[in-house]
């Protein structure tokens, strides 16, 4: 981290100055230096977790880990991704290799050439490494090195992470089966209001598993994200203020990686990803910009016609041959590979995976997977061009490459303009309709006709109210004229956030960053005003029920893990949903529930609607008196657990939080030792908010209470000081264990702190910073050095 290297290939000194949190500040001359010392950097912090990410892209984490099993399986037998090597031929099956070397070609040279010279630094600090020992202790542990690095690495992660934020897919599964009952349709989401804060403008049923999502590293399912913006109008230092925390799957090491560019057109700083050069969420000199989920309807199932020899597939009324492709996938102990065949229907430009080869159970028929990720695109060029925008029709321009995963772009500037953009790919699909299920593929009828353009995808500038937000709630009106999507979130999250940006004339970035740690729950609030006490009015409580009801009556809704108010909600939501649907899902279809509430917030809009309806199927007995059972029996549970001091009820005892390692997950001795000798892991901590709180604190409604996904970063920007603004990870933003920057954010983000990222100068850095020089050692190019060497 310190002293001076020589390499060749630089024009110029590169200067990597870590401040106190081990953050690197990268300052050159010119950009081919400035991505080179990115790529240093991130290798110096980060190689392992790149290496297991580019791993799981390319389908090659049996390699290394051996078959085992994937945390978190619930029906293994049933599912064909029980293992790594179910999930490395899966991934081999959405080709992201195959579809990075493509983009690759297909980017401008400037872009390419950044590429190049992040994948140059990366095998320069690689190399390095090798020749100080090994590069991390995971190296050491699995036993291997890595390979070098090259710029498909890096496209092909890309393609990786879209797919772990695409939601479509997984939700047709499970919503097909909905739509092909009547009485199961009811359980549809349904078009919620447009979120106040952002005013723009019959299929057969499926039984393949969901199992495809849980990639070390990468587990979880559902992603969420807040971020809002005011205009100086209603900021205290006269300029914007912008907010942003993308709500993750947590663990260790964190999703993002901290960084500081200065070097050409590039004056940046804040979260990149460990495997691409720039930054996807922060701040330049002129501009700040965060981004949230869409929830677009990004994928399409069809449901093929297969030929009895297995070879061909029908397209409007022909036979035509299927694309096979042979797979050999190695794995960590075996003599020799394991072979496989991959089938693919084509579908416009693209060859779909049959699916069902993959993920289904026996006997299921063919289902292909067409998803936008899956073709080429230039989106490496609009990231870099959003890093050096510097106004609204320089962010716009950048964001009009902008392909997968669609995102809500929220953007603030120093001349005091706020706006909001949705880019990305969604398809024109016929008749402008998505679909709940899967489509009948052999009648042609379902195929896409292009993307929405992008200028007619939502935007807005300068509100009137004065500010923007989102909170992945429904961003269009019905009057909008092409599909968006079906999956929006709930919107009590928005709705907490526009109450308060609505309550307070001026804001301060302290404001902002006691909104970010908000716990108040309106579904909370909504469900016991709606459900108990109509009761408590009418007398129709009485006993364990009416205490229980007395105490959330006289809660204030506030999630905080010490409360015991907090824990009594949400033991009594899971115990009244299980009451209300499970019996009558599953008797409709058996392991719908579990499968229906799988698709984490998706459902609760609907759920919590039929709750205060009191819709008679579900509610096979009277209402009443399974509202007062469900209360009876989440007081059981509590003092079950924790005795009869109502004190001792604490939210956080339940509703807990451990950042895992992905070689810490494991239950044997050997991981346990491993775990405890390294420290990879941090807590279990008490944990406040819930899955529709503004600090979100989200746990899987079919496993209560352990939270799965929280803000993986928080950054709060102020754009009156120019010099720096607040972020915060999970952790720290090393990578290595044995680091001190491992874990050194970790208190703070815990406790809703912030540590400041500065955007200074070169000739402004501290002394006390550790400074480290790579300077140029001749003419020859990085690869031809490596090459001689």
């Amino acid at each position: 981290m310190e002293g001076e290297e020589q390499f060749l290939g630089l024009s110029g000194p590169i200067l990597i100055a870590r401040d106190k949190y081990g953050i690197p500040h990268i300052y050159t001359q010119d950009e081919d230096d400035l991505f080179f010392g990115q790529g240093y950097a991130a290798a110096q912090d980060r190689l392992w977790q790149m290496d297991l990410w580019r791993r799981a892209a390319a389908g090659r984490l049996a390699e290394v880990l051996g078959n085992r099993q994937i945390r978190g399986r619930r029906s293994a037998a049933s599912s064909g991704l029980a293992d790594l090597v179910g999930l490395d031929l899966f991934h081999r099956a959405l080709n992201f290799v195959e579809v990075a070397e493509a983009e690759g070609r297909l980017l401008d040279p400037s872009a390419r050439r950044v590429l190049e010279r992040y994948r140059d630094g990366v095998n320069a600090c690689r190399e390095e490494a090798f020749r100080e020992g090994w590069p991390s202790p995971e190296f050491l542990i699995l036993g291997y090195l890595p390979e070098p690095w090259r710029i498909e690495d890096s496209l092909a992660i890309g393609k990786l992470i879209g797919w772990m934020l695409s939601i479509a897919w997984q939700a047709k599964l499970v919503l097909g089966s909905l739509a092909a009952d009547d009485v199961l349709k009811g359980l549809l989401p349904g078009y919620t209001a447009p979120g106040k804060a952002v005013p723009v403008v019959s299929h057969s049923p499926s039984e393949i598993n969901i199992e495809a999502r849980m990639t070390p590293g990468l587990e979880g399912q559902g992603y969420n994200s807040n971020s809002w913006a005011v205009d100086g109008a209603k900021s205290l230092s006269g300029k914007p203020l912008l907010a942003n925390d993308p709500h993750l799957p947590m663990g260790l090491p964190p999703f993002w990686h901290l960084v500081h560019l200065e070097g050409g057109a590039y004056h940046v700083a804040g979260a990149s990803l460990p495997c691409l050069p720039g930054v996807l969420i922060g701040r330049n000199q002129r501009i700040a910009w965060g981004l949230t989920a869409t929830m677009a309807d990004d994928a399409e199932l069809y449901r093929e016609a297969l030929h009895p020899d297995g070879g061909s597939y029908s397209f409007k009324g022909q036979w035509r041959p299927l694309k096979m492709r042979a797979e050999e996938i190695r794995v960590k102990g075996e003599g020799g590979p394991r072979r496989f065949t991959i089938r693919f229907v084509p579908h416009g430009e693209m060859d779909c995976p049959l699916i069902s080869d993959l993920l289904s159970n026996e006997g299921e028929e063919g289902l292909s997977l067409r998803w936008t990720g899956l073709e080429p695109n230039r989106g490496l060029e609009a990231l870099l061009a959003l890093n050096r925008a510097q106004d609204w029709p320089g962010f716009r321009e950048a964001l009009s490459l902008f392909a997968v995963p669609t995102q809500n772009f929220l953007f603030a500037d120093r001349a005091g303009n706020i706006g909001y953009q949705c880019a990305g790919r969604i398809p024109l699909r016929p008749r402008g309709e998505g679909a709940w299920g899967p489509l009948d593929g052999a009648s042609g009828e379902g195929e896409w006709e292009g993307y929405i353009p992008f200028p007619e995808l939502p935007y807005l500038y300068n509100p009137p109210g004065h500010f923007l937000a989102n909170a992945n709630n429904r961003i269009v009106g019905n009057d909008y004229p092409y599909h968006i999507s079906h999956y929006w979130e709930p919107h009590y999250r928005v709705a907490r956030l526009g109450g308060l940006l609505m309550a307070k004339e001026k804001f301060r970035a302290e404001d902002f960053q006691g909104m970010q740690a908000d716990v108040r729950s309106l579904q909370a609030e909504t469900l016991i005003a709606a459900l108990i006490e109509p009761l408590m009015l009418q007398g129709g409580l009485s006993g364990r029920a009416r205490e229980g009801a007395e105490l959330l009556l006289d809660w204030d809704g506030e999630c905080r893990a010490e409360s015991p108010e907090a824990a009594l909600f949400h033991v009594f939501y899971d115990v009244l949903l299980k009451g209300v649907f499970k019996r009558g899902m599953d008797r409709r279809k058996e392991g719908l529930f579990q499968r229906y509430f799988s698709l984490l917030h998706i459902p609760l809009e609907t759920i919590d609607r039929l709750l205060m309806e009191g819709d008679p199927y579900w509610f096979h007995e009277k209402r009443q008196e399974l509202i007062a059972s469900s209360l009876e029996e989440a007081m059981d549970f509590l003092e079950r657990g924790f005795g009869l001091d109502r004190g001792d009820w604490a939210w956080g005892k339940i509703h807990s939080l451990t950042l895992r390692h992905p070689l810490g997950q494991g239950s044997g001795r050997a991981q346990r030792l491993i775990s405890w000798l390294f420290q990879l892991n941090l807590g279990p901590y008490p944990y406040p908010g819930d899955g529709m709180t503004p600090n979100l604190g989200a746990y899987l409604l079919t496993e209560p209470f352990q939270v799965t996904m929280g803000p993986s970063y928080r950054q709060v920007v102020d754009l009156g000081d120019p010099g720096g603004f607040g972020v915060v990870l999970p952790g720290g933003n090393a990578g290595h264990p044995l680091s001190p920057h491992y874990r050194h954010q970790d208190a703070l983000w815990r406790r809703g702190g912030y540590i400041r990222l500065d955007l200074l100068p070169r000739e402004e850095v501290p002394p006390e910073w550790k400074h480290l020089w790579l300077r140029p050692k001749g003419r020859e190019s990085i690869a031809e050095g490596q090459k001689s060497y």
